[in-house]
């Protein structure tokens, strides 16, 4: 079961930026992401309850990186989509710099998390909400490109 984890899990990432884009180009980035992020975060809770079973560790995960993988890809896109591309080298960059602190609290977390509760399920469940939460600051009924400056003149 794990060798067909191991190659199902990046083949559904890198299918879930094609998928994504596919998709984008019909709904819209912002629609797109806002689901993909709701799935992924309806995955992840999935994976946190069941991960114990084999069958729905598997399913699970692997849904779960269907929807995660896009997301990433949609980040340079919606910069530009929102603040043009004058300054989206240095845009992204903060963007990712975010990411990269995201990453190292998370870490501390999660191994926060472990140690207290001897199971990665409520790092699991925490991923999912915050997926969630995603969905719903992503969603173009809540988040608005900014408006054009009026010159004073």
């Amino acid at each position: 079961m794990l060798d067909f984890v191991l190659v199902a899990y990046p083949l559904a990432n890198g299918f879930s930026r094609v998928l994504g884009g596919w998709i984008s180009d019909r709904m819209g980035r912002q629609l797109t992401a806002t689901l993909f992020y709701t799935l992924a975060g309806i995955m992840m809770l999935a994976l946190g309850f069941t991960a114990s079973n084999p069958i729905g560790f598997a399913s699970f995960i692997i849904l779960a990186m269907l929807f995660s993988g896009a997301v990433s890809a949609f980040n340079p896109a919606f910069i530009g989509d929102f603040y043009g591309s004058k300054y989206s080298t240095i845009n992204y960059g903060i963007t990712y710099t975010a990411k990269s602190w995201g990453g190292l609290i998370a870490g501390y977390a999660t191994a926060w998390l472990l140690t207290t509760f001897k199971n990665y399920t409520y790092s699991i469940i925490g991923l999912g909400i915050g997926a969630l939460i995603a969905a719903v600051l992503v969603n173009p009924l809540l988040l608005k490109k900014p408006g054009k400056k009026v010159s004073k003149s």
